[in-house]
């Protein structure tokens, strides 16, 4: 998947983002407030949308162009408010709905220039045939009908839309697995997975499942992760994912030696920076090729000494997949190409992103320069006006 085009509206909110394009890697900057995370849950709204029934939606409108299995999609949803208590009493109408309304809906093959669905509250065109079924009016059309031939590739696509949430609270991990995982390294013909399709599997699992399985299954691979980790933390000489099972649970967790140590030093004794990098290392070595990886605050709990080899990381797969990322930190953002900047403002409830590339005085200085000048552009410095 790649998101190419999006374009929000929060009615209830007063919280409205002007269309924005995106391209393969791309870093969201701005001050604080104006708006670069908000961004990201909108985002994650709508993929909430396409591959599961719970979510809420109030007065919530957008505008979605993506790309998929060499396809182009355009996705537009228009829903109505609910009322609050206030609003009920003071207005003179029938019961309000605890749910609010999808009150326009189209969904457009943009690569066959063909409406796959269109629907508004009374009719619901489907293929350029008119048919008027009793379906929810509080639930999406790519959710209701999701089985169909044609919209299995777009729930297919916002399943591969992947949002890396720092847990620092995750030090320790204890899961029951309903079902034994080392049946699901096997296909149908009871071989090993190949690497390429774990991905595909282990994109929903916690990321010490992920991580065990590809240390029991891949070492090559989690050869690659290591090296990462360990460049980026060079007093660390090995680490594994210990697994210990007692009465039916299964606790997981990172164990590093020290060098000139012998010694284990587990996971609830480790820094919650160190935790969050090796989190977004597994998340996105892990992530299946072409997916949209989310990561917010990129530099949170990290020190500076991590951060020029977690972005090295981010540079390196941005070939395989689009990013989607924010941060302040200067040492992120230089690592970072100027060309792939887009500069968050607001004016009240309407915010706007302009392209880094779109800025003449960015363009002749040198890579501190440009960050110098960035953070002093008025687009940037006068952000929330």
């Amino acid at each position: 998947m790649e998101i190419k085009s999006f374009k929000f509206d929060d009615k209830k909110n007063n919280w409205h983002l002007e269309e924005i394009c995106f391209e393969q890697l791309n870093l969201l900057v701005g001050i604080s407030a104006v708006g670069k995370t908000r961004i990201l849950k909108a985002l994650l709204l709508v993929r909430d949308v396409a591959i599961d029934d719970n979510y809420r939606l109030d007065g919530i409108e957008w505008k979605v162009r993506f790309a998929h299995e060499e396809k182009e999609y355009e996705w537009i949803l228009k829903s109505s408010r609910i009322k609050n208590e206030y609003e009920k009493k003071s207005v003179e109408t029938s019961k309000s709905s605890k749910e609010a309304r999808i009150t326009y809906e189209k969904l457009t093959d943009l690569s066959d220039n063909a409406i796959i669905f269109e629907r508004n509250l009374n009719t619901l065109e489907w293929n350029n045939s008119q048919v008027i079924p009793k379906v929810k009016k509080t639930e999406s059309i790519v959710t209701i009908f999701s089985e169909e031939e044609v919209l299995i590739p777009i729930r297919k696509a916002f399943d591969y839309l992947i949002f890396l949430e720092k847990n620092i609270y995750s030090s320790i991990s204890v899961i029951n697995p309903l079902v034994p995982f080392d049946k699901k390294m096997r296909d149908e013909n009871n071989k090993d997975l190949n690497f390429n399709e774990f991905k595909k599997i282990a994109r929903t699992m916690h990321w010490l499942w992920k991580t065990y399985f590809l240390q029991k299954f891949y070492p090559k691979e989690f050869n690659t992760i290591k090296h990462a980790f360990i460049d980026i933390f060079p007093f660390i000489k090995e680490f594994k994912i210990a697994h210990i099972k007692k009465a039916g649970e299964h606790t997981l967790f990172l164990s590093i030696k020290e060098h000139d140590s012998n010694d284990w030093i587990d996971q609830s004794r480790l820094s919650s920076g160190m935790l969050n990098i090796f989190e977004h290392l597994a998340g996105i070595h892990l992530a299946p090729a072409g997916a949209v990886v989310i990561i917010d605050e990129f530099e949170n709990s990290l020190g500076i000494n991590c951060m020029p080899g977690a972005a090295d990381f981010i540079n390196e797969y941005a070939t395989k997949l689009q990013f989607i990322v924010t941060s302040h930190h200067p040492y992120i953002i230089n690592e970072i190409s100027w060309k792939n900047w887009k500069i968050v403002q607001r004016k009240g409830g309407r915010v706007s992103v302009i392209d880094s590339t779109a800025i003449p005085a960015l363009e002749t200085a040198s890579t501190l320069e440009k960050y110098v000048r960035l953070i002093n552009l008025p687009a940037y410095e006068e952000g929330i006006g």
